[in-house]
């Protein structure tokens, strides 16, 4: 029997997303599974190998569509898309760094807008050594979920992420050009970003922009919001990607308030997740004027660490990392009874080998970049390739968004600037 590229194509394209390299172990293994002979229609052929390797791996897919609880949900693929394993470098933007905060809450000793501190590199692009180590697939369980971590995860294929930019168009031009072009004189701008009840301004756009300003606080409220609800329209119908409001990260770092307390007040976008429902919770935290974030995985069971300073974060963080991973517990606890409370904290964590940035402003737009990009899977390594690029289009991708409750409005702005 010849197993040609073609049939694995077809093979695929019917929504079993399987390695190459298990497949190639296995061939001798379907030829007598399947026991067919050369001029057996190539249907049938498909639908033999299909069975034995359904048999053997099981069907399993990455945090993406057709996924809920981990499990490919067969209704949810259709066999005219081919799902084909993608070649390993995905797009991704460039992004920059946030600091205090103008109002989260109560919370105090935040800062207000970015710092401006002297500018050390424009370029983000770069390298760095090491490749992920691959898993092999096993059964595992929590609670009520069943976990079957997919092969494209642990692959070699889907190591290195890079965010790539794009070129604006005239009117995101334009856009950009506004936002560039604010001073403090002006005060904070008209709004800008709005959801939910948060908002941030021109003044936090243009610290966006700007390669030696770090993004506040105020952003990083807004697009929290932002991003939770675009990921509930794309991935509608299967697992939850949901980003924490940053007052819940300071809060846990600084002991401001207890978890119990905490899941209460910020646990908002939780509300009627089941744990079984969930794919991946980010938490953005800011401690002295640097970010980071731990993204909880609940399909892999695993936390990652997104850093673009540090080299070694999990050790830099490890004060930090024990208070998250209790919180993030009871967070889910309050919200989900059936949750094994404690079982986190039996979860690995591991460093997402972010390429480390330029300069000391840019950990913020590198971490919502990074963040962006880690809601269908997790990369062993991220980077970008342009800073100054990867800023304007961080800024434009958020400012368009269908979730932005000012989109409309950002047009007549300008407008209204230029008096025309």
């Amino acid at each position: 029997m010849l197993l040609t590229g073609g049939l694995l194509g077809m093979l695929l394209r019917r929504g079993h997303q399987v390695n190459k390299g298990e497949l190639e172990e296995t061939y001798r293994q379907l030829q007598e599974v399947v026991g067919m002979s050369s001029k057996d229609p190539i249907a049938h052929v498909v639908e033999e190998v299909t069975s034995a390797v359904t048999e053997k791996f099981g069907t399993v897919a990455d945090h993406g569509d057709g996924v809920v609880g981990g499990i490919v949900d067969q209704s949810q693929i259709s066999e005219a898309a081919p799902s084909v394993v993608a070649p390993a470098v995905v797009g991704n933007e460039g992004q920059d760094e946030i600091v205090g905060d103008k109002r989260i809450d109560d919370v105090s000793g935040v800062g207000g807008k970015g710092k401006e501190v002297p500018e050390e590199g424009k370029n983000g692009a770069g390298s760095e050594n090491g490749a992920g180590e691959e898993e092999s697939n096993r059964d595992r369980s929590v609670g009520k979920r069943a976990l079957k971590p997919s092969s494209k995860v642990y692959s070699d294929e889907y190591i290195c992420g890079n965010r790539k930019t794009s070129t604006l168009g005239s009117a995101d031009t334009t856009l950009i050009n506004y936002c560039r072009s604010w001073t403090s004189q002006s005060g904070s701008g008209p709004i800008m970003l709005q959801c939910d009840g948060e908002f941030a301004c021109r003044d936090s756009c243009h610290d966006v922009l700007h390669s030696r300003r770090k993004v506040g606080t105020q952003y990083v409220c807004v697009v929290s919001k932002m991003y939770t609800k675009e990921w509930a329209i794309k991935y509608e119908g299967h697992s939850k990607r949901i980003m924490m409001h940053p007052a819940y990260g300071i809060k846990l770092v600084t002991d401001m308030d207890t978890p119990a307390v905490l899941a209460k007040k910020h646990g908002q976008p939780m509300r009627g997740v089941a744990a079984s429902q969930l794919a991946v919770v980010f938490v953005p935290v800011v401690k002295e004027d640097h970010w980071w974030c731990a993204a909880f995985s609940f399909k892999e069971e695993k936390v990652w660490i997104i850093d673009s300073i540090f080299a070694d974060p999990v050790a830099q963080h490890n004060e930090y990392l024990s208070k998250l991973v209790t919180a993030v517990d009871v967070l889910v606890k309050y919200h989900d009874q059936t949750w094994p409370e404690g079982s986190i904290g039996a979860w690995p964590i591991e460093s997402l080998r972010v390429v480390q940035q330029p300069n000391l402003v840019c950990c913020g737009v590198v971490m919502l970049a990074c963040i962006k990009d880690s809601t269908d899977r997790f990369r062993t390594r991220w980077q970008m390739d342009d800073v100054k690029s990867g800023r304007m289009q961080l800024l434009i991708e958020d400012l368009r968004s269908v979730c932005n409750e000012r989109r409309q409005e950002l047009d007549g702005l300008i407008t209204k600037a230029h008096g025309r």
